[in-house]
């Protein structure tokens, strides 16, 4: 039996193949040697445990030995058949071209003999057809007791199927093991490919969420005169109706309502300008949003505050001793505001982002946190970027509509106290000339 081994793409998927074909030498040995035959000799039949014997040879007289119950059979290529006495029920088959004579049937029968053609027995009464062939393959019918057996000339009793077990059709514990063995090293390779794939589509939910987003972004533009939407909006006081209170927006253009506390200085559902385009709705969550802890943003952005999307606009957190290499034109607002002819390069420029894609300050504190969402399932928060062991992936939607997803990790870890630096596939905010 030939066993090919389909190497996955992972680099320990040769060496696993090689300890499965090792562990299974033994029992694809034994299924070889039971199964395979004997070609160009002599075809011998296994014993029958209730009825009779069978030998076919290839080009050499045919007898047959006598069968306790039922009858005898022998054919022979080219000579003399003869049959023995039958002593309850029999079959006869005669020869090629030669006469065949019939013994004396003890109980009932009928002898037909036949020159130069096939000699062929009539039904017996009791048991038994008898079928003779011109120098063919011999074959004997069912038996009404228990099983089939064909002869061949060139193949006998040839088992292709499962090797003899002892003890009916249980596995032996070696057989176990050896099975448990290949499914557990087949499990280590494929659950790679498999959480990879999960985190791949989860990955696209995302990018679609930001591109319906950025449509409806494009039309809110469309009817303000191209500008882009404001960083904070005015609410009244839930208690002075006579009173204003400006609510952010960066933390959710759309989306549900947040909870309280965060509804103080969060805008409300109806008070936010994107859902006038797309209405609230799962759009604005990703599906590996973990939220925000160090910021009582828990258990996630969505359920939280609504939206899972951050605004760009504006007030980047930068760390102490650290900011901006090239001075921002408006590093209050960013682009919050402006027309679409204020950004320079749409196509690089950040709309739209998740959190791990910057670093952000506990309001009580200071402290600042950076947050890991995608391809990493482990402690999502750390103060350190260096010492996380995931990597800062985000989606982006930029300013021209196109979404991607990128990694942040080299620019927040290379140099932590300038994060915001442009580089050839973002831009985070727009620099004097």
């Amino acid at each position: 039996m030939k066993v090919t081994c389909f190497v996955p793409v992972q680099d320990t998927a040769p060496l696993a193949c090689r300890v499965a074909l090792w562990l299974l030498r033994p029992w694809l040995g034994a299924m070889n040697r039971i199964g395979q035959g004997i070609k160009g000799r002599e075809a011998q039949s296994s014993k029958l445990k209730v009825q009779g014997k069978f030998q076919g040879p290839k080009g050499r007289e045919a007898q047959s030995s006598k069968l306790k119950v039922q009858g005898k059979f022998q054919d022979s290529r080219g000579r003399e058949a003869q049959s023995s006495k039958l002593k309850v029920q029999g079959k006869f088959q005669g020869s090629k071209g030669r006469e065949a004579q019939s013994s004396k049937l003890k109980a009932q029968g009928k002898f037909q003999d036949s020159k130069g053609t096939e000699a062929q027995s009539s039904k017996l009464k009791a048991q038994g057809k008898i079928q003779g062939s011109k120098g063919r393959e011999a074959q004997s019918s069912k038996l009404k007791v228990q099983g089939k057996f064909q002869g061949s000339s060139e193949q006998v009793g040839r088992n292709w199927g499962r090797p003899a077990r002892r003890g009916g059709g249980a596995f032996t514990l070696i057989e176990l093991l050896v099975v448990m063995a290949i499914i557990g090293i087949l499990a280590s390779m494929m659950l790679p490919s498999l959480s990879g794939a999960k985190e791949q589509a989860h990955q696209i939910n995302c990018v679609s969420n930001l591109r319906q987003l950025g449509v409806g972004l494009q039309l809110y533009r469309d009817d303000h005169e191209f500008r882009f939407p404001p960083k904070t909006v005015l609410e009244t006081h839930p208690t002075s109706p006579n009173t204003w209170v400006s609510k952010d927006l960066q933390f959710g253009l759309g989306g549900r309502d947040p909870v309280f506390p965060l509804s103080t200085w969060s805008a409300l559902a109806a008070s936010r300008p994107l859902n006038a385009y797309v209405a609230p709705s799962p759009v604005y969550r990703c599906m590996r949003d973990r939220g925000q802890p160090a910021l009582g943003i828990v258990p996630s952005n969505y359920e939280a505050l609504g939206s899972s999307y951050h605004y760009n606009a504006g007030s980047l957190t930068v760390p102490q001793g650290g900011g901006f290499r090239q001075r921002p034109v408006d590093a209050a607002d960013g682009l919050a505001g402006q027309a679409e002819t204020w950004v320079s390069e749409p196509v690089r420029y950040i709309l739209m982002h998740e959190p791990p894609a910057r670093l952000y300050a506990r309001p009580s504190d200071g402290t600042i946190f950076w947050y890991q969402w995608h391809r990493y399932a482990g402690r999502n928060e750390f103060q350190d970027p260096r010492i996380a062991p995931g990597k800062f992936v985000s989606p982006i939607l930029f300013v021209d509509g196109h979404v991607a997803v990128h990694d942040f990790s080299r620019a927040l870890r290379l140099d932590p106290y300038y994060p915001y630096e442009p580089t050839r596939d973002w831009v985070w905010y727009e620099a004097m000339r």
